[in-house]
């Protein structure tokens, strides 16, 4: 695995994605927020609406945590969910042993081919997942479309540290800026190697039609680099059930904490 490109090669760190608020949901009039600690967030709507779908919910103690960094296994369990992937592959991390509440997700990641671990041959379930990878790895969900044009980062600060990197990671960070995905700081900046928090995994996941994945097939670059596999969601979704793991694949109990 390349540096740059590998999902979970990079050993990065991130902060806040900044956000175009998307559609709001009002909650009922007296009725609470779905987690006490998303009052006054900066991505309250959207988390409301990850709630409403049945993507999140949240610690035992009830709260969310917005503002914490999603972990390498929260993240693929959240993208499985979300994008409904079920295509598992062969797991091989020595760092990622059956029986793990992230096993099944894992082996969904590698399967689907959109995750294959760092140099050394781990998977760190558990470290903080990295915007870089997070880009990657959405972009080749949706099959690596067309990238953008260069001239797109003129506007952020940052911008030498993406043509820098590998020409796969640079397609992903055009694509996504070029279909209004990723948006960047108010500083003018993509704090490529910052970690993600669970707030800002929702914001990118909800700005791409989860109808986008290419599911039957690892997702690689497709032979037609025109083909238009995103678009934004221009309504909320309906309640949609999480994803049961298919048997007799690899179980996937309930994890403590659900990102």
């Amino acid at each position: 695995m390349r540096k740059a490109v590998n999902i979970l090669t990079a050993a990065l760190a991130m902060t806040i994605l900044a956000v175009v608020a998307l559609p709001s949901i009002a909650n009922e009039p007296g009725t609470p927020d779905p987690f006490p600690d998303i009052t006054g967030h900066w991505a309250i709507d959207t988390i409301r609406r990850a709630h409403e779908m049945g993507l999140i919910l949240g610690y035992p103690n009830g709260t969310f945590k917005p503002d914490d960094n999603i972990s390498n296994a929260e993240a693929v369990s959240l993208i499985n969910r979300y994008f409904e992937l079920t295509k598992t592959g062969d797991v091989t991390f020595p760092d990622v042993r059956p029986g793990s509440w992230y096993y099944y997700d894992v082996s969904v990641a590698v399967g689907m081919g959109y995750a294959d671990g760092f140099e050394d041959g781990t998977f760190r379930p558990d470290a903080d997942m990295i915007r870089l990878q997070t880009m990657v790895m959405l972009h080749r969900i949706i099959g690596s479309p067309a990238a953008g044009s260069p001239a797109l980062l003129a506007e952020f600060s940052d911008a030498a540290a993406v043509t820098g990197m590998t020409q796969e990671a640079e397609n992903a960070i055009l694509f996504l800026i070029q279909d209004n995905i990723l948006h960047g700081y108010p500083d003018g900046t993509l704090r490529l190697d910052n970690s993600i928090t669970r707030a800002e995994m929702l914001v990118l996941l909800l700005r791409i039609n989860r109808d986008a994945a290419v599911k039957d097939t690892p997702a690689l670059p497709t032979s037609d680099p025109n083909q238009d596999f995103y678009e934004i969601w221009p309504e909320p979704p309906g309640p949609v059930p999480p994803v049961e793991p298919p048997t007799p694949q690899p179980t996937a109990p309930p994890p403590t904490a659900s990102p």
